[in-house]
């Protein structure tokens, strides 16, 4: 696989004491060998660290993939800090038995997150079992990042945006410096991309300079037909059609909100059988959704008043 797309985003940051490369994935769904090719790319670039937007396996009973991607993580923690925020599939498995019309089932184990927090460089946010939580974690004294990570039930419920509104208030919990730089990684931009959310919790949400999702899959919208800014899909997660909010990046103030397309553009549990074992189907599918990777260039400017966000 040799189509990975690389977004190069460049920000201007004042007081920043050194100049700092952040790559952001999602959506990887336990496909170690995308993630495998991917950290070699990470390698070359030589970056400070890197955000894992959730859903970095498919399913909590995929014990042989889920292994691998640990082994991945790990050798690369050697050289590279790792920050995890979770998502929907972090925290299920798959049965076609499930009345769920996505058969999303949700999984109370959490064995596998604590063994990669255990792993020096790898920092995993707390799980959310039955609500939702929130992790800071500080990269070193000029960048802090966070995760807000959602219920699976909410996810199951098709993220209703007043339960949503409901969870954003945990973030008066967070311990936000606001004279630092700050990263939230929020899985899912359904909700938290509204306008209406961003202004009603502007206190909250201003907080953030970077706002970094996934979850959509780029809305199943072909790289090339794909714009900068946000943009509507054909398809998304619960079996929506046209869904908002698919990819791109929406400015809104000071604040700066980057949907990923991600890796993986279908996840492996839910999609056909025969796109999933048949190399054709997956091969057209790498050239089509190419897998993504975002890379953050956040530069010293010690001039507050030209500082700018790109």
């Amino acid at each position: 696989m040799n189509n990975i797309i690389v977004n190069n985003n460049n920000i201007n940051v004042a007081n920043v004491s050194t100049d700092k490369q952040i790559a952001y994935i999602s959506d990887i769904h336990g496909e170690a060998d995308k993630l495998e090719e991917i950290i070699g790319i990470l390698k070359e670039l030589k970056i400070t660290a890197l955000l894992l937007g959730g859903d970095l396996i498919d399913s909590t009973k995929d014990t042989v993939r889920n292994a691998r991607i640990k082994e991945l993580l790990q050798e690369l923690s050697e050289t590279t800090k790792i920050f995890i925020g979770l998502g929907n599939h972090d925290m299920t498995y798959f049965d076609r038995n499930s009345t769920n019309r996505c058969h999303a089932v949700p999984s109370i184990d959490t064995k596998y997150w604590s063994s990669l927090n255990s792993i020096n460089n790898i920092y995993v946010s707390t799980p959310p079992i039955d609500a939702p939580t929130i992790t800071t974690w500080s990269l070193d004294k000029d960048i802090d990042i966070t995760a807000l990570n959602l219920p699976t039930t909410h996810y199951i419920n098709n993220e209703p945006e007043e339960e949503f509104r409901d969870f954003l208030k945990i973030l008066e919990e967070a311990k936000i410096n606001i004279e630092k730089y700050n990263i939230l990684l929020c899985h899912s931009p359904i909700n938290i991309g509204k306008d209406s959310i961003m202004k009603e919790y502007a206190q909250y949400l201003k907080k953030f300079n970077l706002i970094l999702a996934g979850h959509m899959h780029g809305g199943l919208v072909p790289r090339m037909f794909r714009k900068d800014s946000y943009g509507r899909g054909i398809a998304g997660p619960n079996n929506t059609f046209l869904p908002e909010y698919a990819y791109g990046i929406k400015i809104f103030g000071n604040t700066k909100i980057v949907v990923s397309g991600g890796v993986v553009k279908m996840a492996t549990s839910a999609a056909p059988e025969i796109i999933t074992t048949n190399s054709i189907y997956r091969g057209i599918g790498d050239i089509v959704y190419p897998p993504e990777i975002e890379m953050f260039y956040i530069e010293s400017n010690e001039n507050p008043e030209k500082s700018i966000l790109i």
